[in-house]
């Protein structure tokens, strides 16, 4: 149950952080509306998408504090849609909007798995 929580936990905690950052930082809505600047600081310096991985949190949480093998089932479902949606969708609408500097993020930064160290745009090696 605890491990179940933990995760659940780290996951909302990214969903709120990603959000607060797509709007405050982007000047945009995850949902409604794209972000007008490109947010790579806080946890998009690890990972591309930080917000489906909150989310993927949450539900390995849940699918831990409930025991559920529904949940899990959904779990890879949601991770599979996301990431044909990222594959077709998203990164293609980024690379145009923001040219090569979504490119060389998207050269330095992992889509799923975080890095160690967060990128820095200014810094490329870290």
């Amino acid at each position: 149950m605890l491990p179940g929580i933990v995760l659940f936990a780290a996951g909302l905690y990214l969903l709120v952080e990603t959000t607060w950052s797509i709007h405050n930082i982007g000047k945009g809505s995850a949902l409604w509306y794209p972000a007008e600047e490109l947010v790579i600081s806080g946890s998009y310096a690890y990972s591309r998408n930080p917000m489906i991985g909150g989310a993927l949190l949450v539900l390995v949480g849940e699918a831990l504090m409930f025991a559920s093998v529904a949940i899990v089932v959904y779990l890879f479902v949601f991770f599979i849609a996301n990431d044909i949606y990222f594959n077709l969708v998203e990164e293609p609408n980024l690379e145009k909007r923001f040219a090569d500097r979504y490119r060389d993020y998207k050269k330095n930064v992992p889509k799923w798995l975080p890095r160690k160290k967060p990128w820095r745009e200014d810094r490329k090696s870290l």
